[in-house]
C-alpha cells in the first residue's frame, strides 16, 4: 500500500486543508487528514465538524492507501522537501513512512474509520466567478461582529434581493452590504455564512479563477471548483432586519477615500486603543480630521471635500478606514444629517455598495 505523488502538488493542497484543522482539539482525529487513494488519485479530507475540506490529487504512481495522519505536521513536513521532488507515502505498520529523495519521516496514524464525514447532497443552485465572490465577500466580512454572545452576526448574510445575490454583514456599530450582479435563485434560502469558512471562502478564491459552484440549504452550504470541495454548517440564527437602519440620503458630503484612508493613518499614529475616535469636523471646502490621546499628544490634518452643512463628528477610525476600503472606486459619497445620526457611504457612481457607521459623540 503506497503511492507517489508531486511534493509540489501535495505541498499547496495541504497548505489549504491544514488550514480548517483547528489549533486544539478534544477530539483526537480532527487533528488529524485523511489520506484515501485507489488507483491514479489521492482523496485528502479535513474536518472540524463544522467545515469539511477535500481535494482530489493526481498520483505519479498510484495504488491503494487509506489512512489518517496528523495534518499540520503533515502539511510542514511537504513544505519542508525540495522543490521539484517527488514522494512517497507508503504504511509501515501503524506508522505512514513519507519518503522524498534521501529524506525519510515515519508518522503515526489513526484508524481511516474513525475519520469523521460532513455528508450533505443537494444540486448546484448557482455559479459564481472566484474573483467576483471574493471582492464581495471582501468588502462586507470585515464588518461582522466578533462577539461570541451574538454569534447571529457573526458572519454575513447570504440572500437574494430583486432576484440578485446580496451580502450584508454588521457588528452593531458598522454595517456593509453589497448587491451584486449574479443571479440569486427562486425560492434559495437565505444563510448566515460560518466566518472561518468565509476565510477559507476568500483565500482560495484569490488563488484561484474560473467559476465557484455554490450548494446550499438552511444547514449547510457547499463551494466546489475543479477538484476542490468544501462543506460547511451555516449560523442557525435570525440575522437583524439590517435595512431599517440605513439612513437617507441627505447633506452629502464628496471626497477621495483613498485620501481619506491615508488620512485617517496619519493621524491615528498618535492613538491608542483607548483613542478609536477620529473627530471630523466639517465645513465649506474640507474635513479636517484630528485626534487626541492625554499622553501621546494630539494630531489633524486636513483635506479637501465637497461638503454641505457645517457638522463635528466622529467616527470608530478602525470602521471609516476599513469602510473607505469596501467603498472603494475614485469618489465616495458620505451622507450625514448632524452629528447624532448615522453616516451613509457609498459611490458617486452606485456599484450595488452601500455602508454604515454610527456616529460617536465628541
Amino acid at each position: 500500500m503506497s503511492v507517489t505523488i508531486e511534493a509540489a502538488t501535495l505541498a499547496r493542497a495541504m497548505k489549504l486543508a491544514a488550514a480548517v484543522v483547528e489549533g486544539r482539539n478534544t477530539i483526537p482525529i480532527l487533528s488529524n487528514v485523511r489520506l484515501k487513494a485507489d488507483g491514479d488519485t489521492l482523496e485528502i479530507v479535513t474536518s472540524n465538524l463544522d467545515i469539511e475540506f477535500r481535494q482530489q490529487l493526481a498520483l505519479a504512481d498510484g495504488d491503494k492507501l487509506a489512512t489518517t495522519v496528523d495534518a499540520k505536521r503533515l502539511a510542514s513536513l511537504v513544505g519542508a522537501v525540495p522543490k521539484g521532488s517527488q514522494m512517497k507515502l507508503a504504511m509501515d505498520g501503524a506508522q505512514l513512512a513519507v519518503t522524498a529523495g534521501r529524506s525519510q519521516w515515519k508518522l503515526p496514524v489513526l484508524p481511516v474509520d474513525d475519520f469523521p464525514t460532513l455528508p450533505f447532497d443537494a444540486d448546484p443552485a448557482m455559479s459564481i466567478d472566484a474573483k467576483v465572490l471574493e471582492h464581495a465577500l471582501d468588502r462586507v466580512v470585515w464588518s461582522r461582529s466578533h462577539e461570541e454572545s451574538r454569534y447571529y452576526i457573526n458572519g454575513p448574510l447570504w440572500h437574494g434581493d430583486e432576484g440578485k445575490l446580496k451580502l450584508a454583514a454588521t457588528n452593531g456599530h458598522s454595517l456593509a452590504c453589497l448587491k451584486t450582479e449574479a443571479v440569486f435563485p427562486e425560492g434559495a434560502p437565505e444563510v448566515i455564512l460560518a466566518p472561518k469558512f468565509c476565510e477559507i471562502l476568500q483565500k482560495l478564491c484569490g488563488d484561484i479563477a474560473g467559476p465557484v459552484s455554490l450548494t446550499w440549504d438552511d444547514r449547510k452550504f457547499r463551494a466546489k471548483w475543479g477538484e476542490i470541495t468544501i462543506t460547511a454548517k451555516v449560523i442557525d440564527g435570525t440575522f437583524p432586519d439590517y435595512r431599517r437602519v440605513i439612513p437617507a440620503e441627505s447633506d452629502t458630503c464628496t471626497l477621495d477615500p483613498q485620501s481619506l484612508r491615508e488620512a485617517i493613518r496619519r493621524v491615528r499614529v498618535l492613538g491608542t486603543d483607548r483613542t478609536n475616535c477620529i473627530v471630523i469636523d466639517r465645513s465649506e471646502g474640507k474635513w479636517r480630521l484630528s485626534q487626541a490621546d492625554p499622553e501621546n499628544g494630539s494630531a489633524a490634518e486636513v483635506l479637501p471635500a465637497d461638503t454641505g452643512s457645517d457638522v463635528r463628528t466622529g467616527f470608530n477610525g478602525e470602521y471609516l478606514d476599513r469602510m473607505c476600503a469596501a467603498v472603494g472606486g475614485e469618489t465616495m459619497l458620505v451622507d450625514q444629517y448632524d452629528a447624532a445620526t448615522m453616516g451613509l457611504f457609498r459611490r458617486v457612481v452606485p456599484d450595488g455598495f452601500v455602508g454604515v457607521i454610527m456616529p460617536i459623540r465628541v
